[in-house]
């Protein structure tokens, strides 16, 4: 990709994206390799990645979809060289689980039943949340794609089963291989003797030429000695010459100064962030969400701006937990819970005199018993519920008219005036019933 162009998605760079997709860890995992996949293609830390599904998790359920779709898609890589020391370390925990992402019935029944579960079950519904936690994760990948577009050998779909580029002794050889044509074998070999072969003085074979020159007293050159190698540049007394066929020390690599935006950016994030709080202090508008709403508009800023001048890459682990951040507060400063406690209550009153007004309850699980009531006049009862179950249970010959509202959960409730076997004539017992997250039902004993 050239460098110098403006990042677009377009049909090729989807292609490309799929193409260079990364592939699953086969050694250092915890469960299915994903995430180190991930960190080792892109060349970021594989907890932050961790750290990006836990949260997407929170939106829906989408982080837990996503993390099965790239179990079932993205291919595993080739296992690592294992020594003594790593074969004698016990299993990590999913190691089973891990290998039996090669069965594909297995992975389809765990991705059918975290579906089902995620879908069909009450209180996880797949809503607005989760199409926003997936549309987070397709921009990092996005992003982690234009950081680094260009795989390592061996980390992606389309670089399985290469390697990259050996070392001087395997590749080449070294100074003293090269020179004697000696190369110490690639496994199971032992390590050559500590004096070099080039000095032992080897005799050629001999002829008959070479006998006559002998018996006539012409062999004086026979006692020269081949020249001696020069030491390498790292041992230039020559004390060390059974290492001399090591290769020569390469030299360090110059490191190019890192770049200044991730800092500027949120230091910007964080002086917008104390302004916003301070006025808080003497402004009611700015509360929590608010301010950290304000602070991931800089690094939301900022990673656009990064993403067209290549830099910024360290942003996106600081606006993924903002994100989350933002998200709970929102919900948390939204929510009204109620007083009355925690935990589970049971109310039966035994008369109209015993029934209250109002029945309320902060979080657990809560029954309201009205089959001992004979109304003699018109009623209305109030029930705040914060978190969990309400029920009611009326006596079959009452007259009811419910009003039941649940921010999050299911509603079992009459509609309109109910009345019992002996029509709707009579009294009239209103029900106002109200929850935050949970279930509300009315029933007839």
């Amino acid at each position: 990709m050239n460098a110098a162009s403006s990042p677009t998605i377009n049909a090729e760079v989807l292609q490309n994206m799929w193409r260079t997709r990364p592939a699953r860890a086969a050694s250092g995992s915890t469960i299915g390799g994903v995430c180190t996949g991930i960190g080792v293609r892109y060349k970021v830390d594989p907890t932050l990645v961790k750290v990006a599904f836990i949260v997407s998790a929170l939106f829906g359920g989408a982080g837990i979809l996503l993390y099965i779709a790239a179990w079932i898609v993205l291919p595993e890589g080739a296992p690592a060289q294992s020594s003594p020391e790593t074969a004698m370390r016990p299993k990590r925990f999913g190691h089973g689980m891990r290998h039996a992402s090669s069965h594909p019935p297995t992975v389809v029944a765990v991705a059918v039943v975290a579906v089902v579960a995620l879908i069909a079950g009450p209180h996880l519904a797949w809503s607005s949340g989760g199409l926003f936690g997936l549309a987070l994760m397709m921009l990092g990948w996005w992003l982690l794609y234009q950081r680094t577009p260009v795989p390592e050998p061996g980390t992606s779909a389309d670089t399985l089963g290469q390697q990259a580029a050996g070392d001087p002794v395997t590749a080449g050889g070294s100074w003293w291989q090269t020179a004697t044509g000696v190369h110490t074998p690639a496994a199971g070999g032992h390590f050559q003797s500590w004096t070099p072969r080039a000095w032992l003085k080897e005799d050629p074979p001999a002829t008959a030429a070479d006998a006559t020159q002998k018996t006539d007293g012409e062999d004086a050159d026979s006692d020269v000695e081949p020249p001696l190698p020069t030491p390498p540049a790292w041992d230039p007394l020559g004390a060390a010459p059974f290492a001399w066929d090591l290769p020569e020390p390469s030299s360090p690599v110059e490191r190019k100064p890192s770049s200044r935006f991730t800092p500027v950016v949120l230091g910007i994030a964080v002086i917008v962030a104390a302004v916003a709080a301070a006025i808080g202090t003497e402004v009611d508008w700015f509360g929590p969400a608010r301010v950290g709403a304000i602070a991931l508009a800089v690094v939301a800023g900022g990673l656009v701006i990064g993403a067209f001048v290549r830099k910024g890459g360290g942003l996106i682990p600081i606006a993924i937990p903002l994100a989350g951040f933002v998200v709970i507060a929102t919900v948390i400063g939204n929510v009204n819970l109620p007083e009355g406690g925690i935990g589970d209550r049971d109310w039966k009153p035994l008369s109209v005199t015993d029934l209250q007004d109002e029945y309320s309850l902060t979080m657990g699980s809560a029954r309201l018993d009205l089959t001992a009531i004979e109304l003699d006049a018109d009623k209305k009862v109030t029930i705040d519920m914060g978190v969990g179950d309400f029920k009611i249970i009326a006596p079959e010959n009452m007259n009811l008219r419910a009003d039941c509202e649940v921010a999050i959960g299911e509603v079992k409730c009459p509609e309109g005036l109910e009345g019992g076997p002996d029509g709707s004539q009579g009294p009239v017992l209103t029900i106002d019933a109200h929850s935050n997250i949970g279930n509300v039902e009315v029933i007839r004993d």
